[in-house]
C-alpha cells in the first residue's frame, strides 16, 4: 500500500522530450497516491501531463519558499550534467534547492542520470561537493559511477530507467506486420550538420524503395527540433516518398510507442531510440553521437549491436535493416535492475514490499 497525500517537488528536463517524459510517466505511475509539483516556467513544456490532476506546475521560487510543505525533492533525468556554458548558475540553483530542503529535514534524490561530458575540472569538483548533500543518487552507466563514487556520496548504478517501463501493451504486432516497417530516429544536434542530413537522406531514400519507413522525431521545441531536421532530410530525397511516414512526439506517449512497436528494425540516433529498440527486440544500427551510447552498451553487455560513429556513417549498410533475421535481447535482468533507481523513493513514499 501507499501512504496518502505525499507531495514531491520534481526537477527534470521539461521540454516535451520523449525520453524525459517517459521517465516522468514512470515516476507518476509508480506512486499513484502521490502529488507532484513540476518545477518548470511554462505549461507548454509538459504537454503529456497537463491534464493530470495529481500534477501541478510551479516555478523555482515557489518550490524553495514552500520546501517545508513537501515530503521530498527529486531530480529525474538522463543527460542532466553535460557541462553547459552557464554551468555555475545551474549549479547554484540546484545547490539552493538541495540545501533548502535539507534545512527542513526533507529528503533529496537525483536519479537516472549520467555525468558528463565535461571539460573543466572545477565542474566535477563543484558537483561532487553538491552530491554529498543528497540523501540518494543513482546513475545509468558505470563510467559516471566511477567518476563520482567516493566517500559521502550515496551513489548507485543501474540500467537506464526507461527499461523499467512496461511495454507489454505495445507488444501486439505479429512478425509479418513488423517486417514491413523500418524505423529511423533523426536528431537535431543543436547545430548544423549537413553531412549527417545528407547521409540520412541517402539511407532513408534507399530503405523506402524496399520497405515502409517511419521517421521518428523525439523532441520538437524551440530549443531542439528534430522535426525541422527531418524536413530538411526529406527535401533531399528525390522522387516518390509515399513509403515514408513521419511520427512526431507531440506529448502523447502511448501513440508514439504504438508506432514505434510496429518496426522490426531501427536506425537509431537518439539515445532513447536505442533503449526502446532494445526493449522491443528490434534489429539495430546505432549511431554513436555521444559517449553515453557506447558506455550504455558496455554497461548492458550488448556490445554486439552494430555501432557506427557519427563521423563515419559511410559504414552503414541499410541491407542489415532489411533482412529477416531475428534478435532477442535478454531483458528480464535489465528490467529488474532498472527499477532499482526508485528504491530510495519507495522507502520515502511508503511502499510495502
Amino acid at each position: 500500500m501507499y501512504t496518502n497525500n505525499k507531495k514531491i517537488a520534481v526537477d527534470a528536463y521539461f521540454f516535451n522530450n520523449f525520453g524525459d517524459d517517459l521517465f516522468l510517466e514512470i515516476l507518476i505511475n509508480r506512486y499513484p497516491d502521490a502529488y507532484f509539483d513540476f518545477i518548470t516556467p511554462s505549461k507548454d513544456r509538459i504537454k503529456n501531463f497537463i491534464d493530470n490532476p495529481r500534477i501541478n506546475r510551479v516555478n523555482r521560487k515557489h518550490a524553495l519558499i514552500n520546501a517545508k510543505s513537501y515530503d521530498m525533492y527529486i531530480m529525474i533525468g538522463g543527460s542532466m550534467f553535460q557541462q553547459p556554458p552557464n554551468w555555475k548558475m545551474q549549479w547554484l540553483n540546484l545547490y539552493l534547492m538541495i540545501r533548502t530542503f535539507k534545512l527542513f529535514n526533507k529528503k533529496t534524490a537525483i536519479i537516472g542520470c549520467n555525468f558528463g561530458p565535461y571539460s573543466n575540472p572545477s565542474y566535477l569538483t563543484a558537483y561532487k561537493y553538491l552530491f554529498k548533500n543528497l540523501n540518494y543518487m543513482s546513475v545509468r552507466d558505470e563510467k559516471s559511477f566511477s567518476i563520482l563514487n567516493e566517500k559521502n556520496i550515496n551513489i548507485h548504478s543501474y540500467p537506464d530507467m526507461a527499461f523499467s517501463f512496461d511495454t507489454e501493451p505495445y507488444q501486439k504486432y505479429n512478425s509479418d506486420e513488423k517486417e514491413k516497417c523500418i524505423g529511423v530516429s533523426i536528431m537535431d544536434f543543436g547545430k548544423e550538420n549537413i553531412d549527417y542530413e545528407n547521409k540520412m537522406a541517402d539511407i532513408v531514400g534507399r530503405l523506402q524503395k524496399n520497405s515502409r519507413v517511419k521517421i521518428f522525431s523525439f523532441q520538437n521545441s524551440n530549443e531542439i527540433n528534430d522535426l525541422n531536421i527531418i524536413k530538411k532530410v526529406l527535401s533531399k530525397i528525390e522522387g516518390d516518398k509515399e513509403n515514408i511516414e513521419v511520427i512526431n512526439y507531440d506529448g502523447n506517449i502511448q501513440r508514439f510507442l504504438n508506432d514505434y512497436a510496429q518496426c522490426s528494425s531501427f536506425l537509431t540516433t537518439r539515445f532513447h531510440s536505442l533503449i526502446l529498440s532494445i526493449t522491443f527486440n528490434q534489429k539495430i544500427i546505432a549511431i554513436n553521437y555521444n559517449p553515453k551510447i557506447e558506455n550504455t552498451l558496455k554497461f548492458l553487455q550488448l556490445e554486439n549491436i552494430n555501432l557506427i560513429e557519427l563521423n563515419d556513417m559511410e559504414g552503414i549498410n541499410p541491407d542489415h535493416l532489411l533482412d529477416n533475421s531475428k534478435v532477442n535481447y535478454n531483458m528480464k535482468d535489465i528490467k529488474d535492475k532498472a527499477i532499482a533507481h526508485f528504491q530510495y523513493i519507495d522507502s520515502v513514499i511508503g511502499i510495502n514490499k
